[in-house]
C-alpha cells in the first residue's frame, strides 16, 4: 500500500491517541486536555498516512534554521518494519530547514526503533536526506553509545542513551542484562537504527555491552552482523581518539583485502 508522507498544519486529537495508542509510545494519551495543549504547543507536524488513514506522524518544536527537537515518532505496530520511522524522521529534517538545520534531538519510543539519540551533525546534510557515508564505529557501556558514520570527508555522530528506566541495561555481579525484566533492548535497537546504511562498522567499549550488542545483532538483524568487522575492547576514549582510531582500523583493513590473493 502507498505511504503518502506530508506536513501538515496540525494534527487531529483523535488521531495522535490512536496512533500512540497503537504504536506503543508512552504518552499521558489518558488526559485528553493535556494532549490538546501538547498538540497545540508544537510546530512542526510531518504525518504518513494511507488510503487517507493516519499510520505514523512525527511531531517536533523547531526555529526551522538550526535545531529541531522530534518530541513524538510514533509508527502504528501493524506498518512498523516498512521504513516509515526513517522516511519521517528524513521529512522532519527537511521540513525543519533542510540543511540549515544542523542539529536533530530525537526523543524515540520505547518500543520503536530508536531509545534516545542525540544527534549532532558536523555538518549540514545535503538537502532531501542525510549524508552517505561507508564505515561507522560503535563505542558503548550500560549508558550510553556513541556512533559515528564516516567518509572521508564528512562525520556523522550520534549519542544514543539509555537514561530513561525503562531502557536501562541492568547490572549485576558485572553481567549486562541480567536480573531484570529491562535488558536493553529499545537502547539495543537505538544503536541498530543508527547504524542504518552503514557498509561495514567496528564496536568497541569497556565491558560485556558490546558483546551483549552484537547478541542482540545476531538475532534481530543478522544483515547488519554480517557487515561488522571488529569487535575490540576500549576504555573511554574521547570522540576524537575513537574516530582516529576507527579511521586507522579501517585504513589498515583495506590494506590487508587488497593484499589478499
Amino acid at each position: 500500500m502507498t505511504t503518502v508522507y506530508a506536513r501538515e498544519d496540525f494534527l487531529a486529537t483523535d488521531e495522535y491517541i490512536d496512533v500512540v495508542k497503537k504504536s506503543g509510545l508512552n504518552r499521558p494519551v489518558g488526559d485528553r486536555s493535556r494532549i490538546e495543549r501538547l498538540l497545540s504547543h508544537s510546530n512542526l507536524f510531518v504525518t504518513a498516512r494511507q488510503a487517507g488513514r493516519l499510520v505514523a506522524f512525527s511531531r517536533s518544536l523547531t526555529d526551522f534554521c538550526f535545531s529541531c527537537y522530534l518530541a513524538d515518532l510514533a509508527v502504528d505496530q501493524a506498518c512498523q518494519g516498512q521504513g516509515i520511522g526513517k522516511r519521517l524522521i528524513e521529512e522532519t529534517r527537511k521540513h525543519a530547514g533542510g540543511e540549515l538545520t544542523t542539529t536533530l534531538l530525537l526523543s524515540a519510543p520505547e518500543v520503536a526503533t530508536a531509545a534516545r539519540a542525540t544527534r549532532s551533525l558536523s555538518r549540514a546534510a545535503p538537502a532531501g536526506g542525510f549524508m552517505s557515508h561507508t564505515h561507522a564505529v560503535v563505542w558503548l557501556d550500560s549508558r550510553e553509545a556513541h556512533v559515528f558514520q564516516f567518509s572521508a570527508e564528512d562525520v556523522e555522530r550520534q549519542r544514543i542513551k539509555a537514561d530513561m528506566p525503562a531502557h536501562k541495561i541492568h547490572e549485576k555481579a558485572g553481567i549486562v542484562g541480567s536480573g531484570h525484566t529491562h535488558d536493553g533492548k529499545a537502547y539495543f535497537n537505538g544503536i541498530v537504527a543508527a547504524l542504518s546504511g552503514a557498509k561495514e562498522w567496528l564496536v568497541v567499549g569497556p565491558g560485556a555491552a558490546k558483546n551483549e550488542l552484537v547478541s542482540h545483532i545476531e538475532k534481530h538483524a543478522p544483515q547488519l552482523k554480517r557487515l561488522l568487522v571488529g569487535v575490540e575492547p576500549m576504555d573511554h576514549p574521547t570522540d576524537g581518539e575513537l574516530l582516529d582510531h576507527a579511521r586507522r582500523f579501517f585504513k589498515m583493513a583495506d590494506k590487508m583485502r587488497a593484499n589478499t590473493p
